[in-house]
Parts: C-alpha cells; sequence; structure tokens
C-alpha cells in the first residue's frame, strides 16, 4: 500500500495588487498572432503565468522588480527561454522559435507527439489542463482564471455571455454557489485536474434549472492503491495597505479496489480597507458636493467535504457527497458628505455595521448502472441542502436629527431533490430522459 504525505506552502499576490507587469504580443514564424501560447515567468522558487487569448496578447503580474526567467510553450514543448529584466511595467513582444520536435519510435515507426492545450466542440471548449506547464501548483480558481470564456472572482464564476453558470465535478452538479463554492474550488489543485470543460450549450436535462452555462471540471483518476495527504497554505499581503487574504488546508486520499474516500478541511481569512474621496463642483464654486468614506469588511470561513464512492462491480456504482461551509464576515464603514449650494451648508454623516452568519450544509448520494456497452447508463440521485444563517445589520443617518435602523434578516430553509436520468444509446442515436422532484421549506423571515 503507497503512502504519501505532501506539503505545500505558497505565499503568493493578487495581480491587482502587483505594480509590476511584463505584457506584450506572442506570433508565429509567419507573424501572426500566436493564440493559446503559455507564458511561464519564474525567479527562485515564485511562479507567475499567463496564456495569450486569440490576439496573441499577454500580460504577467509580478510582485516585485529584478531579473526573472522568461520561457514560452507552445502545445506543451517550450520553444523560447530567456532571461529579463522587469523594472515597473515592461513590454516585451516575442517571435515564437522552432519548436524541437518530440519524437517516439515503436518497432520501427516514428511517432510524432504534440499536446494540444485547447480543443474546441460543437458544445463546449476543452482546457487539458494536464497538458499546461503554466497551470500546475494553482489551485481550481487559479485554474479557472486562465481558462478561455471563464471570468472569476472573490464572490462568482461566470461565463462570457452567460449570467447563470454552474459548476460540476466529474459530471456532477456542485449544489454550491457564490463564496460557499469558491471555498471549495480553492481546495482543489490543479495538479490533481485533467480538464475543464466549458460547456457553453448545456445538455436539456440542465435547461430545466436555468442554467445557461456549465463548467464541468474533470479530476484525474487515483490509479494508485493506497492513501495520501497533503497540507496546504497561502495568502495575498499588500505591503503598506490593510489588505490580507490567507487560507490553510488539509485533503486526505484513499484509493482502494472497490472504495475510493476524498476529504478536506479549509480554514481562511479576508481582510481589506478602502478609501474613498467622492468631490463634486457645480458651475460655481460656492456650489459642491464633497464625500469621504472609509470600510473595511473581514471575510472569516471554514469548511470541509467527504466525498466517497464504491464499485459494487463493472456495472454499479454508489457514492455520497457531503459539503459544509460556515462563514461569518463582518461589513462597517462610515461616510460624511458635505453639500454647500444656494440653501447653505448641510452636513451628512452615516455609519454601519453588519454581522453575519452562515451555516450550510449540502449532500447528495447516487447510485449509477450501466446499462450495454454503449454507453447507456441509469443514474438515481439524492440531494439535500440545508441554509440558517441571520444578521444584524446597524445603519446611522445623522443630520440635524439621528436616524437609526436595526435590520435582521434570518435565512432558514431547507431543499430535498431526487432525480433520475437515463441516457440510451443506440448504434448512431443518443437519447436522454429524465425526472426531477424538488421540495423546499422556508421558515426564513425579516425583521
Amino acid at each position: 500500500m503507497n503512502r504519501k504525505i505532501v506539503i505545500l506552502l505558497s505565499l503568493v499576490s493578487s495581480s491587482f495588487i502587483f505594480a509590476q507587469s511584463v505584457e506584450g504580443t506572442i506570433t508565429d514564424r509567419e507573424n501572426k498572432p500566436a493564440a493559446e501560447t503559455e507564458v511561464l515567468i519564474t525567479k527562485g522558487e515564485a511562479k507567475f503565468s499567463a496564456i495569450t487569448d486569440e490576439k496573441g496578447m499577454y500580460k504577467v503580474p509580478l510582485k516585485e522588480d529584478g531579473n526573472y526567467l522568461l520561457e514560452i510553450i507552445k502545445d506543451g514543448i517550450k520553444t523560447n527561454s530567456e532571461k529579463i529584466s522587469v523594472k515597473g511595467n515592461s513590454k516585451k513582444n516575442i517571435q515564437l522559435k522552432e519548436a524541437p520536435t518530440e519524437e517516439r519510435k515503436i518497432e520501427g515507426v516514428t511517432v510524432t507527439v504534440k499536446k494540444k492545450l485547447f480543443e474546441r466542440k460543437v458544445d463546449r471548449l476543452v482546457f487539458n489542463v494536464e497538458n499546461s506547464v503554466a497551470s500546475q501548483g494553482l489551485d481550481a480558481i487559479e485554474a479557472l482564471a486562465k481558462t478561455p470564456m471563464v471570468r472569476t472572482s472573490d464572490e462568482a464564476i461566470s461565463i462570457a455571455g452567460k449570467s447563470n453558470v454552474a459548476v460540476m465535478i466529474n459530471d456532477r452538479l456542485l449544489n454550491l454557489n457564490g463564496q460557499e463554492l469558491i471555498n471549495y474550488l480553492k481546495t482543489i489543485r490543479s495538479d490533481d485536474i485533467l480538464k475543464i470543460e466549458v460547456i457553453t450549450t448545456p445538455p436539456a436535462k440542465y435547461e430545466a434549472e436555468g442554467k445557461s452555462g456549465l463548467i464541468n471540471i474533470i479530476l484525474k483518476r487515483n490509479t494508485n492503491l493506497g492513501w495520501n495527504g497533503s497540507l496546504q497554505t497561502s495568502g495575498n499581503y499588500y505591503g503598506g495597505k490593510a489588505t490580507t487574504s490567507t487560507r490553510s488546508g488539509a485533503t486526505f486520499n484513499y484509493q482502494g479496489e472497490k472504495l475510493s474516500v476524498t476529504s478536506n478541511l479549509s480554514i481562511g481569512d479576508n481582510y481589506w480597507e478602502n478609501t474613498s474621496y467622492n468631490y463634486l463642483t457645480g458651475t460655481t464654486d460656492d456650489n459642491y458636493w464633497n464625500t469621504n468614506t472609509k470600510s473595511l469588511s473581514n471575510y472569516r470561513y471554514k469548511g470541509g467535504n467527504v466525498k466517497a464512492e464504491y464499485k459494487i462491480n463493472d456495472k454499479n456504482t454508489v457514492g455520497i457527497n457531503y459539503n459544509y461551509s460556515f462563514s461569518n464576515p463582518i461589513e462597517q464603514g462610515k461616510s460624511s458628505t458635505k453639500v454647500f449650494n444656494e440653501n447653505g451648508l448641510l452636513d451628512i454623516s452615516s455609519d454601519y455595521r453588519n454581522k453575519n452568519r452562515r451555516n450550510a450544509h449540502n449532500a447528495s448520494a447516487f447510485y449509477d448502472v450501466k446499462l450495454d456497452t454503449l454507453g447507456s447508463k441509469l443514474s438515481l440521485t439524492a440531494n439535500v441542502m440545508m441554509n440558517n444563517a441571520n444578521a444584524r445589520n446597524f445603519y446611522n443617518t445623522i443630520t440635524s436629527n439621528t436616524v437609526s435602523t436595526m435590520a435582521n434578516p434570518i435565512s432558514k430553509y431547507r431543499i430535498y431533490s431526487g432525480q433520475a436520468d437515463l441516457e440510451k444509446n443506440f448504434a448512431k442515436i443518443k437519447t436522454e430522459a429524465g425526472v426531477k422532484y424538488t421540495k423546499i421549506k422556508n421558515d426564513s423571515e425579516f425583521s
């Protein structure tokens, strides 16, 4: 039995806080834009990367000035390598050199291997993460950020032109959204991802749920029997500013001949401050509206996940998936406004403090049956989602009078669902049918 423990420590900085970057255009030997080309910039153990767009353009934010090694990878093969010196924002256009050919000989026959980074199909774009040098050593959110058409933020994931997007892991929908989804995906290492499918035209069984786009993350299958574990910690720090983001996590995997188990725990703390000044002047100097605002947010969370599958035989598989998340963000701020016009001077000040708590549980169980050798399959799934959240929000507005408000929203609901999906394949025809039942119990209230 193989046993392995991996400890991963990393200190990274978000792109929006970097004052240095390298950007430019990459062209091929015919001076045409080299799309889908990887740019890798390293300095010691630090690694920064990007993938060119359809115009061959790239931009790699860096943490500091200094000397770096720049490498270009096209279709999994390194074509360019050079040392560069960076000070501030640097422009660098690059032309691809002739790539060496990777060859393998099989019984006297020479086979040229060329790995594709992206594949475009009728209904989806496939990003082969395992073939991407620049996408290794990241988490799933960072890998999604490098995927064409996908946009990521600290709160949501979207596909260009699609407003309602769902995420799947190995073809199974994650009943998570918002910050809970982001936190869960940060626990998945890009080294464990086989490919990411961006499905712009979802199958009919998903459209019924109002999903206009799907992202399917396919994980690598562990073929080694035994167990392994990993510890991760990462953080973003902005020197001189009150902006901090930290995350720590642990993952455990077990692979047996029939049973496979994956579990992870994560804890994080995001803190940031924001100061803004908005000064508006009218047509005369004695007519103005000036506002000063300062706010701070502290988002703290912890969560865990357990997945297990048991292969009864070659045709029957059962499994469970459980996710838990807890968060208690705090938001507070104050602003002062001075308005001067023909009516004289008006002073307005306000402040707020919002404190929230949320517990979310999500569990599902499934049973899959292979019906024939053509890929026909029957899938039975049961889901339950429980959400308990409450907030105490305080607001004060002060002019000549003071108006105080307290809001206490309580979000408490349960969602139970079950569905059966049948895929029946014939020689040249594929058919799908399904039925789904959902029950919602809502005990939410607002004071």
